[in-house]
């Protein structure tokens, strides 16, 4: 008789963890729950979270993406997992004054807090990046990063992340959820244009050894860019970067559509776009859209709907 898959469990993912070098994390592995980053942030504001945690479920029932989209996926089909981000336990060697400002020449002699919090910005594009080089590493599949942080394998959504800002101790921090779709055949997936790591031929997948390996990615990609500010990096993971897009910062208004070409990112983690008039525009929030051809009107296509639809934690 063969044996059955590797699902999540604690034990499994704190040994894999701590192989990985992050054994000092607050790990919990939950056989059911309504949403890890709702799990999360309610640890957070009670003040339970006393150092880096991860929270992570085998099923949930009310996972919510960006802009509040839902998503739905059968028991111990995905990877869903939500990180909490803050500058005080990402800060370098424990010395918060190695967090440095924006300006490399200087180093702020301050806390961890002051160094740190208008880097914050910056996390979810750390996330997404992550989980694509988790992704691309530990399964061969060669996904994508759609600003600012979805996962994309040829078009079509592999994960999605929802970053959320969360006071702590006097200053923020952020719980970042991941919903990565792992062992989902077509007729489980909610829309068309979505996939998973099955479906694009990793069938075997030790859901521990990929979560740990993903949160370890965060927790290195998220000290990182608090300290460098690396963006470049980044920006060369993302499929949106030298992309024609069309961003719609407020879907009831097609007239503040942004279209033209992206051309990188911004210090901030904004997104550059040189408009089709030749101006140049930072982009901080909105839905992003690759263009095909000369496409630019919004209006109904094939896939819309599904593009829209985020995986959330």
């Amino acid at each position: 008789m063969p044996a059955s898959p590797p699902v999540l469990a604690q034990d499994a993912l704190a040994a894999a963890l701590a192989e990985l070098g992050e054994a000092s994390l607050d790990v919990r592995v939950l056989e059911e729950t309504g949403s890890t980053n709702g799990d999360l942030v309610q640890a957070v504001h009670s003040g339970a979270v006393t150092r880096p945690c991860v929270i992570a479920a085998r099923h949930q029932t009310e996972a919510r993406g960006r802009l509040e989209r839902s998503w739905a996926a059968p028991r111990d089909s995905s990877l869903l997992l939500s990180v909490f981000l803050s500058p005080e336990h990402l800060h370098a060697d424990g010395d918060p004054h190695a967090l440095r400002s924006p300006d490399a020449s200087s180093t702020r002699r301050s806390s961890a807090f002051e160094t740190a919090t208008d880097a914050l910005g910056l996390l979810p594009l750390a996330v997404g990046a992550a989980a694509v080089e988790t992704v691309r590493r530990e399964t061969g599949v060669r996904a994508e990063l759609k600003w600012p942080n979805d996962v994309l394998v040829g078009g079509r959504k592999l994960a999605g992340i929802l970053c959320q800002l969360t006071p702590h101790r006097g200053g923020l921090g952020i719980v970042a959820g991941v919903g990565l779709n792992v062992a989902q055949l077509r007729g489980e997936l909610p829309v068309d244009r979505a996939t998973s790591l099955a479906l694009e031929g990793a069938e075997s997948v030790d859901p521990n050894r990929l979560a740990a390996a993903l949160v370890a990615a965060i927790l290195r990609r998220s000290r990182t860019v608090l300290v460098d500010r690396d963006l470049a990096s980044i920006a060369s993971l993302m499929s949106t970067v030298g992309a024609r897009v069309r961003v719609e910062r407020v879907a009831e208004d097609p007239a503040q559509d942004v279209v033209g070409t992206a051309t990188g990112l911004a210090p901030d983690g904004g997104l550059i776009v040189v408009r089709e008039d030749g101006v140049t525009e930072t982009v901080h929030a909105g839905d992003v859209w690759h263009l095909r051809d000369a496409e630019a009107p919004r209006t109904p296509q094939p896939g819309r709907e599904a593009d829209r639809q985020e995986a959330g934690a």
